[in-house]
């Protein structure tokens, strides 16, 4: 308002309505813009900084369940960090440490058990040969002993035997040739 005195005037400018209009399409235009460019700048951010968050944890939950699989030869990420990510995958990283030793000791373990059994199999085996040799041995001087009672001194064992029993055989053979002798010089002096 203008005071000039006792009078009071009311100065108007008149604006048209297509003209105030064209001047809020403007300001509107330019807040949607603005608008957009803030909720683009604000995505981008969030994006960026929840991909940072979570992108180790996916990772790290990743390496989880392929070590949860049995898949021990994958690298975790994150053990440098400082942060409970970091903690996590150093934790991550001993446990399958930890089955990685555990399956090389289970590997000893059967290779030792095999080579044990495959020794108590060739002990076994060995027994057996053994026994056999020993029951060849005691067939042919029990032949031997049963032609001697029946008179047959002039029985020989010509079959050799093993190293370490080949002496009973020269023995008993010696023995034989002995008692024979014997008869003949006693049957010579009566």
């Amino acid at each position: 308002p203008l005071v000039d005195g006792a009078s009071k005037y009311l100065i108007s400018e008149s604006v048209l309505d297509s003209e105030l209009q064209a001047g809020s399409l403007q300001i509107a235009a330019l807040l949607t813009l603005v608008g957009t460019a803030v909720l683009v700048i604000t995505s981008a951010i969030a994006w960026f900084v929840l991909r940072r968050m979570f992108g180790p944890l996916g990772r790290l939950a990743g390496a989880t369940e392929a070590v949860a699989a049995g898949t021990l030869d994958i690298k975790i990420d994150g053990e440098a960090r400082k942060d409970e990510i970091g903690t996590m995958s150093r934790a991550l990283s001993g446990f399958r440490d930890s089955l990685i030793s555990q399956r090389e000791l289970e590997a000893k373990a059967k290779a030792a058990q095999a080579a044990e059994e495959e020794g108590r199999r060739s002990r076994t085996e060995q027994q057996q040969r053994e026994a056999e040799t020993l029951s060849a041995v005691v067939g042919a001087l029990g032949e031997g002993l049963t032609r001697m009672a029946r008179g047959d001194l002039a029985y020989q064992i010509h079959e050799p035997f093993p190293a370490a029993l080949e002496g009973l055989r020269h023995n008993f053979n010696a023995s034989v040739d002995q008692l024979a002798e014997a008869l003949t010089a006693i049957s010579r002096n009566s």
